[in-house]
């Protein structure tokens, strides 16, 4: 067969299962979770969502009140619900895939566990993506609404931000959902341990927390732009590495919660 994504072909008399590619498998996986995630019911609660945020924040930053609109956008938006999301996204995929027996559909294929995992982590980064873009616009009409001074100067640093903290924070929950069934709890244990503790001590230390990153991305300057992108990929880049690690080798009892 001509096709080099097919699954199956023919060679020499004999049926040979050929493994199709990690484009395949990642654009195969987005189609799924976007099919899955664009239905009604989830339209409507994210519609409802981005309701009672923009009212709340509309009712909360006052005219002219730059450090009120920072406040919502950073603080509240990025450094606090963002965790939440991406641990709720990318957590989810492959444990709801495993207790639900679905993900059975996926390693009947040829595909790797590692691919099956970068796919996993890339869809959830476009959902979040998504989901961030529809709140970032009703922040953007508050703003011009309520005539902050100097929004647009800097919201290319505030979705770089948002951005990279996306990368890191699916990286991380993608990690800790193959790690253990109890991923919400851990992704609330590393959040008060890493994002809420460590990131509040004035040391080194403080660079093992994505929200100092992400900080240094918008209130840094040149230097902590540079810093603060180079540790939120960082992250996530040894968090998916690991997760495809722990992924691979680990067995899993479909159907179930609990590990094989």
């Amino acid at each position: 067969m001509d096709n080099d994504d097919s699954v199956m072909s023919e060679l020499d008399g004999k049926l040979v299962v050929s493994k199709p590619s990690l484009f395949s498998v990642i654009w195969g996986i987005v189609f799924l979770r976007w099919r899955s995630f664009a239905n009604r019911r989830t339209l409507i609660k994210l519609f409802l969502a981005v309701s009672i945020f923009t009212v709340l924040a509309g009712l909360s930053i006052n005219e002219f009140n730059q450090k009120q609109f920072e406040v919502w956008f950073f603080e509240v938006l990025t450094s606090t619900m963002m965790p939440l999301v991406c641990l709720s996204v990318a957590g989810s995929f492959l444990r709801t895939g495993i207790k639900e027996s679905t993900i059975e559909y996926l390693w009947t294929r040829p595909i790797g566990k590692a691919k099956l995992m970068i796919g996993s982590y890339l869809s959830s980064i476009g959902i979040v993506v998504l989901f961030y873009f529809v709140f970032d616009i009703s922040l953007h009409v508050i703003g011009f609404y309520r005539n902050i001074p100097n929004a647009m100067v800097l919201f290319p640093n505030l979705w770089l931000a948002q951005f990279m903290g996306v990368l890191a924070f699916c990286g991380i929950a993608s990690f800790l959902s193959v790690f253990s069934g109890k991923y919400l709890l851990w992704g609330v244990v590393y959040g008060l341990l890493f994002e809420v503790g460590v990131s509040q001590i004035p040391t080194n230390m403080n660079n093992l927390s994505v929200s100092h990153h992400l900080s240094s991305i918008v209130w840094g300057g040149v230097e902590g732009l540079v810093i603060g992108t180079l540790g939120c990929l960082l992250t996530g880049g040894i968090s998916l590495v690991l997760a495809c690690y722990i992924f691979s080798f680990k067995q899993y009892r479909v159907g179930s919660s609990r590990e094989g």
